[in-house]
């Protein structure tokens, strides 16, 4: 709850969760479409356990793209990405970043690497 410093009013405001851990509204989801199930398999099939054997979403999408004949249709790249979010915020999908400290004396950190997406286990 986030309280109006004017008037006094209590809001009710999503509180945003920590970059990687996926949509909000991913425990509302019922039923899987056709593109969670595609990234599913994808990741499924890759192998993708764990950060080291985890594909970024350009590999996924490529992938994604080589099977269109099979599946009979493409995700968009953000089209994926959504899918992705959604299912880290289902809790079946993980993704994670390798961060590097670049200045030591001042804490500054970047991100070294693209994030990867991996199966939760």
């Amino acid at each position: 709850m986030v309280t109006c410093p004017n008037c006094q009013h209590e809001f009710d405001v999503p509180r945003h969760a920590p970059r990687g851990s996926g949509a909000h509204y991913g425990n509302r989801i019922s039923r899987l479409n056709r593109t969670h199930e595609l990234a599913l398999g994808i990741l499924k099939e890759a192998g993708a356990v764990d950060y080291q054997h985890g594909l970024g979403l350009s590999q996924i999408w490529k992938i994604a793209w080589n099977r269109r004949e099979q599946s009979g249709f493409v995700p968009t790249k953000q089209g994926l990405s959504g899918r992705l979010s959604e299912l880290t915020g289902l809790g079946m999908v993980k993704t994670q970043s390798h961060v590097q400290l670049v200045d030591e004396a001042s804490m500054q950190f970047r991100a070294e690497k693209q994030p990867r997406w991996f199966l939760a286990q």
